[in-house]
Parts: structure tokens; sequence; C-alpha cells
């Protein structure tokens, strides 16, 4: 299941971020071995390529019914991922410290981690797909948009 406003992404794992730091050592050494190919086995097809080997690691930690589930969602509900998978990624790929990923999205006009994990999730979700990704339209198409506010009479434990 797709975690969504504040599940953290590793809820269901009494180990936590210890499992997720080994799930991504576990993911970073596949991906070095297999060249960092997405699930379909084509090369990766992500520009920049930066993006290549986290889109790896979250999909080797990512169950398969996660990911199903993500696939079906339409793009117009990804918002309804900010305080779940958002924060999740947010956390899980260092978006709140300075380092390649975060001067990607602050080179190209965004600043904060939270305007960041949204361009993230759909290249993420476009990745799963096996079609190239364009992470620098991803951002201009985001880049207008604030982080996502909950709807009015929505609530967290939706």
């Amino acid at each position: 299941m797709i975690r969504t406003f504040g599940e953290p992404l590793f809820a269901d794992n009494p180990l936590g971020a210890r499992v997720a730091n080994k799930a991504h050592l576990v993911a970073l050494a596949v991906c070095l071995l297999t060249g960092c190919q997405p699930p379909s086995g084509k090369a990766c097809e992500v520009d920049p390529q930066i993006f290549c080997e986290p889109f790896a690691a979250l999909s080797a930690e990512m169950p398969a019914s996660a990911k199903a589930e993500l696939l079906a969602m339409p793009e117009d509900e990804y918002w309804k991922l900010h305080f779940g998978l958002g924060m999740g990624v947010r956390n899980r790929f260092d978006l709140w410290q300075d380092n390649e990923l975060t001067r990607f999205f602050k080179d190209n006009g965004l600043d904060h981690p939270d305007s960041m994990s949204a361009p993230f999730i759909e290249g993420y979700v476009r990745y799963l797909r096996g079609v190239p990704v364009v992470m620098r339209q991803l951002v201009i198409d985001h880049k207008d948009s604030p982080p996502p506010m909950l709807p009015e009479g929505s609530s967290t434990t939706e």
C-alpha cells in the first residue's frame, strides 16, 4: 500500500530506518552490478542520470503492490502522496541536505524539499513505466505549483 498523509515510508517495518538503510545498500549493489537499469530491463532513460540510482533504489525497496497502486493512480491525485511517500522521499534521499539531487533542483528553481518531492515522484512513476524521463521538464511543470495543501473537508487519516 502506498503511504499517504503522514504514514512513514516504512511504517509496516518494525526495524524502520535500519532496514531501509540496509535495503539501500543492497539496492545500490544491485544497481552497480546491473548498470542501474529500470525494472523493464532497459537502460535507464532519465535525464539527468543522477536520478537513475535513487529511482532504482526506491524501486528495489517498494513492494510490488505499492508500485502497482502508484502506477494505477491518476496524475491529478499525486498530491495525496505529499505527506506519505513524498515525506519518505524527502527524508530517504536527503532532500533537506546539500547533495547532487538538491543542487539539481535548486539550480532549476526549486528551493524547498517540499517542492522537490513532487517532480521526483512523477519522474519515478514515469521511470516505473519505462518511458523516458526529463526531470528538467518536470521541474518546469511543478515550479509554479505550491506544495499541496489538504483540500477543504479532507483529513490526514483518509
